[in-house]
């Protein structure tokens, strides 16, 4: 017990919290010199301050640095010499690109947060933090991002987000441990297919771009589970087209099969039908709304996007993102042949009740046909035609 609480007031003597006391000045000579070279952390967020003084670089074994929340304009030369920092946070002030000194390159920094600030450009000094795992330059006026980011080998965070970025080079592919890409709220036109690269990116966000397509190459990142497209006139035509596009018939048939957990045969249908069937599949999302959806998880249909009437947001087939679905229905491809009469009777008998089909439940595997009424069902299953791959889904929280 003793040991214990001699480590938590170590840990105590290695913070320096000078944050939220409107400090105008900060005095590194009202520190002892003890204090000064035991500490590891230093708060001076939500203060008043315009400039950091040189002495900060008295604090020699300093790891974290906040600085955010104030109205500084430059970063002293003194930081420079803090050989041990690996983070800064410096978000919400008025740095700019000319704010930095010239050997800030040199620092061993894992983390820099330079968020809500005034660059107009990523300083080539941040691109030479080798060490860097992540960069946060969100709510900034941006206007692109420079090649040297490739220099940034380490980078596994990348956060530019809310700037005014209108391309996205195809360097940024040189970075083989990027995980989190987020390039939300910019003038994002299109997006290289040299992404395919990063291999190891599990997350992208491009809501609220220009983008009207994206290429086919983005299929191949096997790691992504997250992809944010919404606000993107891709997404708002494709939902606007879709809100016109009902279910077929062939698509309520099975989807009250697969709903209400009905047992079908081969001798019931042809076996093409029996093939439609089988390769339905239903969200994956545990949170889902009918439990029965969960035993329909084995097959892997990479579905680009959800499409998502209340938040809006955008992501692939894996995520989590949403807790009640009703209508989750990625299109698959055309089915040859035609049912018997036998089978197509069959069938009525087991989907009496189709006008209920069209909620609560995630149809994974469909068509869209040209049909009248349940009159037309045996033509409907002989003569339908593919449709846009991607399809809305609805939440109903």
């Amino acid at each position: 017990m003793e040991s214990q609480e001699g480590a938590a007031a170590a840990t105590r003597d290695c913070v320096l919290d000078f944050s939220r006391l409107s400090l105008n000045t900060f005095n590194v000579n009202n520190v002892s010199e003890d204090r000064q070279r035991d500490t590891r952390q230093l708060f001076l967020n939500y203060n008043r301050l315009y400039a950091l003084p040189s002495s900060v670089s008295l604090f020699y074994n300093l790891e974290l640095l906040d600085i955010s929340n104030n109205g500084l304009t430059t970063i002293c030369e003194g930081i420079t010499r803090l050989a041990k920092l690996k983070t800064l946070l410096a978000k919400n002030n008025r740095l700019d690109e000319f704010s930095l000194p010239k050997e800030f390159g040199s620092l061993q920094l894992e983390v820099l947060n330079f968020s809500g600030n005034r660059f107009q450009e990523i300083p080539l000094q941040c691109t030479k933090l080798l060490r860097l795992q992540s960069l946060s330059i969100g709510g900034n006026r941006l206007k692109s991002i420079p090649a040297e980011i490739e220099y940034l080998t380490s980078l596994e965070m990348l956060y530019l987000g809310g700037n005014l970025i209108s391309d996205i080079p195809p360097e940024l592919a040189h970075l083989p441990y990027l995980t989190y890409l987020v390039l939300c709220d910019n003038r994002i036109q299109s997006v290289p297919p040299q992404l395919a690269r990063l291999h190891s990116l599990r997350s992208l966000s491009l809501h609220n771009n220009l983008l009207t397509y994206l290429p086919r190459e983005i299929l191949s990142l096997v790691h992504l589970q997250e992809l944010s497209l919404r606000g993107n006139p891709l997404v708002v035509r494709f939902v606007k087209e879709m809100i016109y596009d009902p279910p077929s018939l062939l698509e309520l048939a099975g989807r009250t099969i697969k709903s209400r957990n009905i047992p079908y045969f081969p001798y019931d249908m042809p076996s093409n039908l029996v093939l439609y069937l089988d390769l339905a599949s239903k969200c994956p999302n545990p949170k889902c709304a009918d439990d029965t959806q969960r035993q329909f998880q084995q097959m892997k249909v990479f579905t680009l996007i959800h499409a998502c009437d209340r938040s809006n947001s955008l992501t692939s087939v894996g995520s989590t993102g949403c807790p009640s679905c009703t209508t989750c229905a990625p299109r698959s491809a055309l089915l040859p042949a035609a049912p018997t009469l036998r089978a197509t009777q069959s069938l009525r008998r087991r989907t009496a009740s189709l006008q209920t089909a069209s909620k609560g439940s995630c149809w994974v595997n469909s068509q869209q046909e040209n049909t009248k009424g349940n009159a037309e069902l045996a033509s409907n299953f002989a003569a339908h035609t593919p449709i846009n791959p991607l399809h809305t889904h609805t939440h109903t929280q």
